[in-house]
């Protein structure tokens, strides 16, 4: 028995085998709206990059919450993870719709993660743990408020249209062009992506080998692979004992490109 329930926004990546009720974000594909992780896929994604049609996203509605609040069910608290609120609006819909579930007899508390994908993902899998132990939910928020301060994640980008098409990214990772073999680096602090490093190419490999060394557990994240993201992924898996690696979502991949990648681990 578990203490609590976890849902989440689809930008979430772990495990499909966690099984947790997800609140899907939207996605345009044009003009059409579908529903990440439902019937936005990642061959959907891929097709409508290959014809160069526009895409955009937009955060769960309260209704999409709602949704995952009710399958999970009112009889034990509930704890909604979303990306974080500097980023979507996923954080103030999850809450909009927390208020209606608890006039309907529910128990919810929603966590803004500061992060997104595999980000999310380990403080989902910590959250898990939690409750498996029987952790009270209050006291296991107080713990994910600190794992929050210890994640670090890192994505190399390699696609500058959809960098440019996200508006999301730092203003200089979206001016660069990506010329002369640069790959920039970003990561996210305090909820918000900021450039980590401008380096070539040749020296990103480099860059990732210096952070992951001597850690005991990071997470693996790519857009549609391709031979840099397998040559990251070999290098993190000769570097740490405990690896994982998980596709990026095809929402979030809209933002991050093709060709993408990146870790996530606590410092």
């Amino acid at each position: 028995m578990v203490s609590f329930r976890i849902v989440s926004d689809s930008t979430a990546d772990f495990p499909a085998e966690y099984g947790i009720p997800l609140a899907p974000i939207h996605v345009y594909v044009g003009a059409t709206d579908f529903r990440d992780k439902v019937d936005f896929t990642k061959e959907r994604y891929l097709d409508a990059e290959e014809k160069g049609i526009p895409l955009r996203t937009s955060a769960p509605s309260p209704k999409d919450w709602l949704i995952a609040y009710e399958s999970a069910g009112k009889d034990l608290p509930i704890l909604a993870f979303t990306i974080t609120s500097k980023l979507s609006s996923s954080a103030k819909t999850a809450e909009i719709a927390a208020r209606i579930a608890r006039k309907k007899g529910f128990d919810v508390r929603v966590f803004d993660t500061w992060s997104g994908g595999i980000g999310m993902g380990l403080l989902i899998r910590e959250a898990l743990r939690m409750a498996e132990a029987n952790i009270p939910v209050d006291e296991a928020l107080e713990r994910l408020l600190d794992l929050r301060e210890r994640l670090r994640l890192y994505v190399a980008l390699a696609d500058p249209r959809a960098v440019v098409r996200s508006g999301r990214m730092p203003a200089l990772v979206a001016n660069l062009g990506f010329a002369f073999g640069i790959r920039p680096v970003i990561t996210v602090i305090d909820g918000t992506f900021h450039t980590f490093k401008i380096a070539r190419k040749s020296k990103v490999l480099d860059l990732f080998a210096d952070l992951v060394r001597g850690r005991e557990e990071v997470w693996f994240s790519d857009v549609n692979g391709g031979d840099f993201a397998e040559r990251a992924w070999n290098l993190v898996r000769s570097e740490v004992k405990h690896t994982l690696r998980i596709p990026v979502g095809p929402g979030l991949s809209v933002h991050f490109g093709r060709g993408a990648f990146g870790i996530g681990f606590f410092k």
